[in-house]
């Protein structure tokens, strides 16, 4: 569900004019089968644009299931009738290669005159079964977004590149109207961080607001979906943030679309938008060399084996270290033969080429 939230809110945010949407209790994110984002949330704002659009995905929890669903908001709908083939079927698709199912665009158009947006859905099996359907109502109210506040990389710190196992600091400036910050000084606020499920994954993610701060880690819950950095609006203003993040070994995508923001609430669907949305498109590039590779496997050998490294390109040296410390081309012994073990030994090691480093291996035998 986290995942699935990224981009559901990564495709709803804009600057100018807004809606909010929200409704009953939320108990669950599963209804009869189907899995709804955003579902209606009691006296909590999801915003859209004026006269723009948001999303709202249906997904079946068995993916061998097909869901089908009727507009009830829509004039001339048919509220009564079940759910069938003749409904409208939820149809894969796939965008910068993320396999997904293709959301109900909600335009001004599907809210009735009473504000509602209503949608009833239904699940069909494989076996040909038909759930008893399930009916949402997101109560909608359309109002206009008036800050003029300004969010700005800093210092010429916005990436132009992201590379897998990499990390990459980020400062961040506010600049703010006096009718902004005397309206908002002391509301707290959330800069929201969103990779859009592009890209590369987050390993870690970590901020401070003076450059003398130490790190505040955020909660590896969170890696998952929107990154919050929580402060007053204030002193967002008047301090800016820094933020550190480091990514995983791996990438879904050759370009992270990468969204932010600073808000009112959790996400960018939940409270007013504060500030400009910066959506900086980020190139994602693999490591120049692969991590070094053993053989044989890690773990309980006979004594006298001999260990081997490997790595590609042919042409990079393997840097190893037995001490715990970080190898590399000064810090390390340069790997050019099979390794006798005779006893307890713990590897790392990193492959080093021309324009970079391969990520660090480790291995104990």
């Amino acid at each position: 569900m986290k995942k699935l939230m990224r981009l559901m809110a990564a495709l709803a945010i804009y600057i100018g004019a807004i809606a909010m949407v929200w409704a009953g209790e939320p108990l669950n994110t599963t209804f009869d089968g189907i899995k709804f984002s955003p579902i209606p949330k009691d006296n909590l704002p999801e915003e859209i644009q004026k006269g723009g659009s948001e999303n709202i995905y249906l997904r079946p929890v068995d993916p061998h299931d097909t869901v089908y669903y009727r507009i009830l908001s829509v004039a001339g709908a048919d509220k009564d009738a079940p759910i069938s083939e003749s409904d409208v079927k939820v149809e894969r698709t796939e965008v910068n290669g993320v396999k997904d199912y293709k959301p109900i665009v909600l335009t001004e158009d599907l809210v009735d005159a009473d504000d509602h947006f209503i949608v009833k859905a239904a699940r069909k099996s494989q076996d040909g079964a038909w759930s008893e359907g399930v009916t949402m109502t997101y109560n909608v109210v359309f109002g206009e977004h008036t800050s003029a506040t300004i969010l700005a990389f800093e210092n010429n710190t916005e990436p132009t590149q992201f590379m897998v196992g990499e990390s990459y600091v980020m400062q961040f400036s506010l600049t703010a109207p006096e009718d902004s910050l005397a309206r908002y000084g002391s509301t707290k606020v959330n800069l929201i961080m969103n990779n859009t499920m592009t890209g590369i994954d987050w390993a870690n993610v970590e901020y401070k607001f003076a450059e003398n701060d130490e790190w505040v880690a955020v909660d590896e819950d969170d890696l998952d979906e929107l990154i919050r950095i929580p402060n007053t609006f204030k002193d967002f203003v008047e301090k800016g943030v820094w933020v550190r993040v480091s990514l995983v070994r791996n990438k879904r995508s050759d370009v992270m679309d990468l969204m932010i923001c600073i808000t009112k609430g959790n996400s960018f669907l939940d409270a007013s938008a504060l500030s400009s949305v910066l959506n900086p498109q980020i190139s994602c590039v693999d490591r120049p060399a692969t991590a070094p590779a053993f053989s044989p496997a890690a773990g309980y050998i006979e004594k006298g084996s001999s260990v081997t490294m490997t790595t590609t390109p042919n042409t990079a040296k393997i840097y190893y270290t037995t001490d715990g410390t970080e190898p590399s081309k000064t810090n390390g012994t340069e790997y050019t033969a099979p390794i006798t073990i005779n006893a307890l030994t713990a590897f790392k090691a990193v492959a080093v080429v021309d324009d970079g480093t391969a990520v660090v291996s480790e291995e104990c035998y």
